[in-house]
């Protein structure tokens, strides 16, 4: 077999989108697609059929497949239990979820954390991409300890020490801009934004950077830009960047505070939203340093299969 034959296909199947890509035995990536045919527009029972429509363009014929994301969900085609933290590479490798009515297709575990104090947290889907940040993290940094952000509808910060994912925490900063910028008071004040993804003015962001640093407390400060709208104070085109700054500033903070990193914190997501995470952490003294979300996901599924099939000893 020559090593650029396709050999897998490796799925990011999530909540919204699916992304596929086609690989070579040497781990040569041959093609790749994207479509909208996430979790929840596939209805109950036909997960098999989609999946056959999504990769038929990619491949005729039945290939190893590894997934993760949603799709391995409650909601998803069958549910791949979570594991508990901390984890590593290794286990994950070691409890992949292999789909009853198609033994050639398996799916990554998610990651299930309870702190000492009863509290309660999950990922699914990170988990990969935090395996191939820590790729590029090996390629460039000789440090043990990584604090990485995964910025998102839910983002996520997670401790990996020696090559162990050891806790992580999980705040709904990107659904509450959607629901406070949409079905809110606020939302009266926020100009018409028919664009995808919205307008977020710097100006806008940095003053409510500003404010999330000031005393008071986030629901208060959230309220400031209904307040700051009517009189002016913040122009109406940069009110939207005001609600942004304010909810990724007190993240920023919240997370910072709880995980006290040593060193730059790394960012796994899409450039835009990178951006204004790099912002927020540089405006509380801290460093930063970004990785493409897509190749990071890429990276991670390709060591769970390459540790899977060859059992090897590589940490997380």
């Amino acid at each position: 077999m020559s090593n650029r034959e396709p050999t897998s296909l490796m799925l990011d199947w999530g909540t919204s989108n699916v992304r596929i890509w086609l690989l070579a035995q040497d781990g040569t990536l041959l093609d790749s697609k994207q479509s909208s045919a996430g979790t929840n527009r596939v209805l109950e029972g036909s997960f098999h059929s989609t999946f056959n429509d999504l990769t038929k363009e990619l491949t005729p014929a039945p290939l190893p497949t590894l997934m993760s994301g949603m799709i391995g969900s409650r909601q998803g085609w069958v549910e791949a239990p979570y594991l508990e933290c901390p984890v590593t590479l290794k286990d994950l490798a070691r409890q992949l979820t292999t789909v009853p009515d198609a033994p050639r297709i398996q799916i990554v575990p998610g990651v299930h954390l309870q702190t000492a104090s009863g509290r309660h947290d999950v990922m699914r889907g990170e988990e990969v991409q935090i395996a191939g940040a820590l790729v590029h993290l090996n390629d460039v940094s000789d440090a043990h300890e990584h604090l990485i952000c995964l910025p998102g509808t839910h983002s996520k910060w997670a401790v990996v020490r020696n090559g162990l994912l050891e806790s992580f925490s999980t705040s709904m900063t990107g659904e509450m801009f959607a629901a406070l910028s949409e079905h809110t008071i606020l939302a009266a004040l926020l100009p018409e934004e028919k664009a995808k993804p919205v307008n977020i003015s710097p100006a806008g962001f940095d003053r409510g950077l500003a404010r999330a640093g000031e005393d008071g407390g986030l629901l208060h400060h959230l309220f400031s830009v209904r307040a700051e709208g009517l009189f002016d104070s913040v122009p109406s085109g940069d009110l939207r960047g005001y609600l942004s700054g304010i909810l990724i500033g007190h993240e920023v903070r919240d997370m910072l505070e709880q995980h006290k990193p040593a060193g730059t914190i790394t960012i796994v997501g899409d450039a835009r939203l990178a951006d204004h995470y790099v912002r927020a952490i540089l405006s509380f003294g801290r460093t930063a340093t970004t990785i493409d979300p897509e190749q990071a996901t890429l990276a991670g599924l390709q060591m769970i299969r390459n540790a899977s099939n060859t059992n090897e000893t590589r940490e997380y």
